[in-house]
């Protein structure tokens, strides 16, 4: 080959390199990428304790005596024949939590558990039972049973917390001893 030959080659070559080099260059590549976000926290808050107050309580006979508590703290007792049992003192309200749900949802359906009611400690003869929860939804003093049994709670609007509130039935088979004391329960909300 001349080199007359070979300039126009290497020419050529380079007016193919540069033409490829611009065409490469002429592209733009750019990303679009999806966002998405998920909110489905449940929140609790401002749990409340179920408070009976202060009793005299003398069971006699094998009654079983019980303490009623309804979803706007009244209680009544029941079941008192031959045994003797009197509110003394103390605060008697109904417990309660509130649940809410991210702003800008309504009406969803929660479904809320609880589990057994812990023994008193200091009164084996007195025992937590009939727990009730009332709502704006579902209505008052509705049976909340332990688990497996599962209650529907309905969040009106997220961002406003819905209240639940818990009444019981304390059920005495025998004279307590002095001195306060507790049994619980765990409440929880799942969708």
């Amino acid at each position: 080959m001349n080199f007359r030959t070979m300039k126009i080659v290497a020419a050529l070559a380079v007016a193919l390199f540069g033409v490829s080099a611009l065409s490469s260059n002429a592209q733009a590549l750019d990303a679009i990428t999806a966002n998405i976000e998920f909110d489905s926290a449940i929140n609790t808050s401002n749990a409340t304790d179920l408070e009976f107050g202060t009793y005299l309580a003398i069971i006699r006979s094998s009654e079983t005596v019980t303490l009623t508590m309804n979803n706007l703290g009244a209680v009544a007792i029941g079941g008192v024949t031959d045994s003797t049992v009197q509110y003394l003192a103390g605060a008697q309200s109904a417990g309660g939590i509130q649940v809410d749900l991210p702003a800008g949802t309504s009406n969803v359906v929660l479904q809320m558990d609880r589990t057994a009611a812990t023994p008193f400690a200091n009164a084996p003869n007195v025992v937590l039972s009939a727990v009730t929860y009332s709502t704006a939804i579902e209505g008052n003093n509705q049976a909340f049973l332990p688990l497996p049994a599962t209650e529907p709670v309905t969040v009106v609007a997220g961002g406003t917390p819905q209240q639940v509130t818990f009444g019981a039935t304390i059920s005495i088979t025998g004279t307590p001893n002095d001195g306060p004391d507790s049994s619980s329960f765990d409440v929880s909300f799942n969708y």
